[in-house]
């Protein structure tokens, strides 16, 4: 059941109307292939204008999510794939999950630069907030859709701008791969949780502003246990499924007291 009266915060009203229809899209409330109601409809539900619904919905089907189909309606688009990806396991998101999947990738707004850290990336990086550190940023797309924003920054010293234009193609990880006097990126420690895209986000990966992403901080160490690069990863979660194996942990003491007492 679809419906519900916006107006809870103080983004336009075209953007909140945009955000109440993704979410009855990603809740699965409008399925793909599921006929919109009409604009009339839409704006009586929601309690805006038609004015309004018709601007939402010109963004949303920019964005993908809606095709409009002449003297039909306007419907759910059907999202074209679900890359399956392990998180015990490091694989760059260019080339190699796209290739796994059977899609064409890309990367586009590459950029390798000198930049002074900020809070965040000095204490990520542990060095001291305004050092020069470099920061490797680019979005890949699978098939033509933007699906991953990714920022890496590394220590000055780990590397050049000038060795990083000439080698680096997919990754940092594939980048520090022990080859040229590089190191080896051997394992990495990752922080995953959810976050709304931000103004810079939503552009990039051309979601509505607002939308749940996937966030990966992932600090990529060698085998000596140096930092060699700290990534600030953006996701859009509906384009994959991440498996994963996890280990059960016993509670040892309750299992020994049980026993003790007879339990099974």
């Amino acid at each position: 059941m679809i419906g519900g009266a916006i107006r809870g915060d103080r983004r336009p009203l075209y953007e909140q109307a945009q955000a109440a229809i993704i979410k009855w899209i990603a809740d699965g409330a409008l399925q793909p292939g599921a006929q919109l109601p009409s604009e009339d409809q839409l704006a009586v539900s929601l309690g805006v204008s038609r004015t309004t619904i018709r601007g939402a919905l010109g963004n949303l089907e920019t964005l993908g999510y809606i095709v409009r189909v002449h003297g039909a309606g306007t419907f759910v688009a059907q999202r074209p794939f679900k890359v399956e990806a392990k998180l015990a396991e490091l694989e760059s998101f260019h080339p190699r999950l796209a290739a796994r999947a059977g899609l064409a990738s890309s990367i586009s707004h590459l950029v390798i630069e000198e930049m002074p850290a900020d809070a965040t990336v000095a204490a990520a990086l542990h060095v001291t907030e305004g050092s020069t550190v470099i920061r490797i940023a680019r979005v890949v797309t699978f098939g033509g859709t933007p699906v991953v924003h990714l920022e890496d920054f590394l220590p000055a010293g780990k590397s050049s701008i000038a060795a990083l234009r000439a080698n680096f193609r997919d990754s940092t990880v594939d980048y520090f791969d022990g080859c040229e006097g590089r190191p080896m990126a051997e394992w990495s420690d990752s922080i995953l949780e959810a976050e709304p895209a931000g103004e810079r986000e939503a552009a990039l990966l051309k979601v509505a502003r607002g939308t749940t992403l996937l966030r990966l901080d992932e600090g990529f160490y060698g085998a000596d246990g140096t930092l060699l690069s700290w990534s600030h990863i953006h996701i859009v979660p509906e384009f994959f499924r991440f498996r994963m194996r996890r280990q059960i942990v016993h509670d040892t003491g309750s299992t020994t007291r049980n026993r003790a007492d007879g339990g099974e």
